[in-house]
């Protein structure tokens, strides 16, 4: 049983740095009130449109630009903080600038603590789905669901607003009836929602056990490192997205092994790692969850995942923005019978194998297997004797040296005839296995049609649709990718939800908010660090390179040049 004694103080550890890393929440000192809160000229508007292009909408826009460390924030109620010096926001909702234009993210809630503290985590969570809601519809609607909150806390009726030196002369604790943009540098909804899932980690670790059977578990107890066999490496050389050799060994890697750190530089194929792993699950129907710290690396797999499997192979979710694509995706996945997306892969003309071709390929395919290791065995027994032989051997054993170095010759050309044989049934297994791909697609989108219909609706819900339609998904084996960024307000925290996590550009990612992720899932595949090593390019050479490396794998050869470097756990 791992020490979890550990992992809370671990989670304590990140949480004070955390705690040290962010700013003052969005508390505005009296002598910056004039500066940093300003009054919208349309107190509850009935509609967005006219708060958001306003002039001073455009007013927040020009103080946000060029400031990443400032966000704004609208408000329509303010709170005075401890003896009147300081004023925060009772209730917000961040705004987002998107292709030029001030934008609500009702996802991205900041609540003061004179309401958050005084609430238990159910009762905050249901406050903040009711607020979200409000917020999708007006800021109205969103003053409505506030006021009822203020009045079932028995807090002090909103005062009305009439100047800034009012605002200076109250009392601590008054709210005041000021809709208004708070232009502050604050933290950020990754922060926030990073700590509270953290905090939720502690409560829950103590109490249950499925934590045991998620990949969090690995910071405690390192996995045995291991070895995949030639068949899983075979397997994955036959993956429909066409990795070479030393791809291929990095995808048996990640299929078997529990935790799989995989590097190497620019250009190297990482990213058809990646697809690969996420094609493995697909025909074996399990789920996959794509994260990283930069949404540019979360973009790119999913075009490399849409490019040869046709858009809707992958979910991918995120900010308002990205959910509104989605819930658009998700409409037009629901109303298919069968996989209408195309690819390279993909294509619509995969010939047609029956069962009975099928187990006769697979045999074939496996006694071409044993032909290759027993001619590598005969090869290693000849090199032994030949590999102690001098420049220039005595007479009496030159005859069965010359004998020797025949048979090799001939039992080497004998192996790359057979892997030439192997290459061809590579090809076509390649062929076989993407006409299964297209089974298994046919059966995501048939078994997830009314999911994905509650999918496009959730997408304009409160988080906890979100977190259930999620969950149902990963159930049913549906890829998922995200930044980390979103995954508080997308994904809820269940253990082991996910077969597979795959972070990429792990460099990139913070400590503390893989231990969410790692909770997450049962396995894990870290991508990132690179290193200058060899590249292997697509092309006629790839041939030489697969003997190669192959030689190398049987114990021919003593030195390879790899695309990739492999760890199979991280030490704690």
């Amino acid at each position: 049983m791992p020490n979890l004694k550990l992992l809370i103080a671990l989670i304590d550890y990140y949480l004070e740095c955390l705690a040290q890393e962010r700013r003052e929440t969005l508390t505005v000192l009296e002598s910056r009130l004039e500066q940093a809160v300003l009054p919208v000229p349309i107190p509850h508007a009935d509609c967005w449109d006219a708060v958001l292009n306003s002039s001073l909408a455009a007013e927040v826009l020009q103080r946000l630009q060029g400031r990443p460390d400032r966000v704004a924030v609208y408000a329509p109620y303010l709170v005075v903080g401890p003896r009147g010096a300081s004023h925060e926001p009772l209730v917000g909702v961040l705004c987002a600038v998107s292709r030029g234009r001030l934008m609500v993210d009702p996802a991205d809630l900041w609540l003061s603590t004179v309401i958050s503290s005084e609430m238990s985590e159910q009762d905050l969570q249901a406050f903040r789905d009711a607020l979200e809601r409000g917020a999708r519809l007006s800021p109205q609607a969103f003053r409505r669901t506030l006021d009822q909150l203020i009045e079932q806390e028995g807090l002090s009726h909103p005062q009305p607003y009439s100047d800034m030196e009012q605002l200076k002369r109250l009392p601590e604790g008054t709210i005041v009836d000021v809709p208004a943009f708070w232009v502050v540098e604050a933290e950020t909804q990754y922060d926030r929602g990073l700590v509270r899932e953290l905090n939720k980690l502690k409560e829950i670790l103590p109490h249950q056990r499925g934590w045991l059977a998620s990949a969090l578990r690995f910071l405690l107890e390192p996995p045995a490192a291991s070895t995949p066999s030639d068949e899983q490496v075979l397997q994955a050389l036959a993956n429909p997205a066409c990795p070479t050799f030393s791809q291929a060994v990095a995808i048996a890697h990640g299929l078997t092994q529990p935790l799989t750190v995989i590097t190497g530089p620019p250009g190297t194929g990482k990213t058809r790692v990646i697809t690969a792993l996420i094609i493995e699950h697909l025909l074996q129907g399990q789920s996959v969850l794509v994260a990283s710290k930069i949404n540019t690396a979360v973009d790119t797999a999913v075009a490399m995942v849409e490019r040869l499997l046709g858009q809707g192979a992958i979910l991918r979710t995120g900010n308002q923005e990205v959910r509104a694509q989605l819930a658009q995706l998700a409409t037009t996945l629901a109303g298919w019978q069968e996989w209408q997306g195309q690819g390279e892969v993909i294509t619509g003309r995969l010939p047609v194998w029956r069962n009975d071709q099928i187990e006769k390929f697979m045999i074939q395919v496996h006694s071409k297997s044993r032909r290759i290791r027993r001619s590598v065995y005969r090869l290693r027994r000849l090199a032994f004797p030949l590999a102690r032989v001098e420049s220039r051997p005595l007479r009496r054993w030159a005859f069965l040296t010359r004998w020797r170095l025949k048979w090799f010759e001939r039992s080497w050309h004998a192996l790359l005839s057979e892997m030439q044989e192997m290459l061809h049934y590579i090809e076509q297994w390649r062929q076989l296995r993407a006409l299964q791909l297209h089974r298994a697609l046919n059966s995501l989108v048939a078994i997830n049609q009314k999911t994905l219909t509650r999918l496009a609706n959730a997408m304009s819900s409160d988080s906890r649709a979100r977190h259930r339609v999620f969950l149902r998904l990963a159930e049913k084996g549906y890829p998922i990718a995200i930044s980390n960024l979103a995954i508080s307000t997308n994904l809820p925290l269940e253990p082991a939800m996910f077969d597979l996590l795959i972070i990429d550009e792990a460099s990139t990612c913070d400590p503390a908010s893989l231990l969410p992720l790692l909770y997450r899932a049962r396995r894990a595949v870290i991508v990132g660090d690179p290193q200058q090593l060899l590249t292997l390019r697509a092309g006629a050479g790839d041939k030489l390179v697969l003997f190669q490396s192959c030689a190398v794998r049987m114990g021919i050869c003593s030195v390879q040049s790899s695309a990739l470097q492999l760890t199979n756990y991280v030490a704690p």
